[in-house]
């Protein structure tokens, strides 16, 4: 739905015993029909739909790397076909990519009931309770 916002994390770490990755640049190619919001940590470049980030090296044993990226969804996109890059100095490129199905979540519908007494004596004063509830459908 135009407007409605999903976030996705990417996450990256040196499954490589022993070796130092160097340079580290992880480009993030935006799916058609998303338009950036935010991300974090803040991207080092954003250029025609590409985010970059970048590391000076990630180690054996350092922690995963996670990124999130917060996008809206325009109208019209029912799926977001996201492809991702990663490459360091002396190490073979490694990309990702995930087809993503975006549907829309239940709408709500309000109800109100009224509730009182059944039997009131003439020129008496009735005390009616209005009570509303969202309902998912």
């Amino acid at each position: 739905m135009s407007g409605e916002q999903i976030t996705y994390t990417l996450t990256y770490s040196n499954t490589n015993p022993g070796s130092q990755a160097f340079n580290v640049r992880l480009y993030d190619f935006l799916p058609a029909g998303a338009q950036l919001v935010s991300t974090n940590p803040a991207a080092a470049s954003y250029s025609e739909g590409v985010l970059l980030f970048t590391a000076p090296s990630i180690g054996p044993g350092t922690a995963n790397q996670d990124i999130t990226v917060r996008v809206n969804v325009l109208a019209g996109y029912n799926q977001l076909y996201n492809h991702t890059l990663i490459v360091a100095d002396s190490v073979t490129p490694t990309h990702a990519s995930l087809l993503t199905n975006v549907t829309q979540q239940p709408g709500g519908q309000l109800q109100l009931t009224k509730s009182g007494p059944l039997y009131s004596l003439r020129n008496g004063q009735l005390v009616y309770t209005l009570r509303c509830e969202t309902l998912v459908t």
